[in-house]
């Protein structure tokens, strides 16, 4: 099963008062096999211990949305 990106948008938050953290958003837009194009927002939280570098990023309860559409589920 082939999956195609369509479209991949990534907004992205400090959060206040935790000047390493940040909020981000991926908006992708993809397609199956020829299917019907589908949307999906996986949301987190990257920490940043240095300027350029991300230390940790955590899924929120999208995580698992995440994984399959790499799969192509």
């Amino acid at each position: 099963m082939a999956i195609k990106s369509r479209s991949i948008k990534i907004d992205v938050e400090p959060v206040d008062g935790r000047p390493r953290d940040y909020d981000f958003t991926v908006h992708v837009t993809y397609q199956k096999d020829g299917g019907d194009k589908m949307k999906a927002e996986i949301t987190g939280l990257a920490t940043c211990p240095e300027e350029g570098k991300i230390g940790n990023i955590r899924y929120n309860k999208d995580y698992f949305l995440f994984g399959d559409i790499l799969r192509g589920k």
